[in-house]
């Protein structure tokens, strides 16, 4: 799979993470941006590792491998817009009005029926952290994702 294609389906997929909560609802509510995602305990050892995501949108005339993904929560929903500049022509992924719930101290995104994925969260000041499967839907794809955020 191209590398292109490899950090489009990580970001999109850490963006669909549900999270345990150590705050409260409004801790989450706000737009955020992605900063890094480490993949490790991954069953190939190869693919353990991490990625750094750009701080500001890609452009055709930044650098190649260039990714930035913003996410934002409101009261009620998620979304998230990922761009990525291969090879100077910028792509752009866009989801928005998926609903989530929060049960005690689960945070519950599901972007289809019986489509939902699980994980913990953590916020600090303009700092969150996301911890889950990468794949939750893969039962081979053993590899713990933790996506670190800035609010913005």
């Amino acid at each position: 799979m191209s590398r292109k294609v490899l950090l489009f389906v990580a970001a999109f997929l850490s963006s669909m993470i549900i999270f345990s909560s150590c705050g409260s609802d409004e801790d989450i509510v706000g737009t955020w941006r992605i900063v890094t995602e480490t993949y490790t305990e991954c069953q190939e050892n190869g693919d353990n590792g991490i990625e750094t995501y750009s701080s500001v949108p890609c452009t055709a005339e930044g650098p190649d491998d260039c990714v930035y993904t913003e996410v934002a929560f409101t009261e009620s929903t998620f979304g998230s817009t990922t761009y990525s500049n291969f090879f100077n022509a910028v792509d752009t992924f866009s989801i928005s009005g998926v609903p989530y719930t929060i049960d005690g101290d689960k945070l519950t995104i599901c972007v289809a029926a019986n489509n939902c994925v699980e994980g913990t969260f953590t916020v600090s000041g303009d700092n969150m952290t996301l911890v889950g499967l990468a794949d939750p839907s893969d039962p081979d794809d053993t590899c713990i994702l933790t996506t670190e955020f800035v609010r913005i």
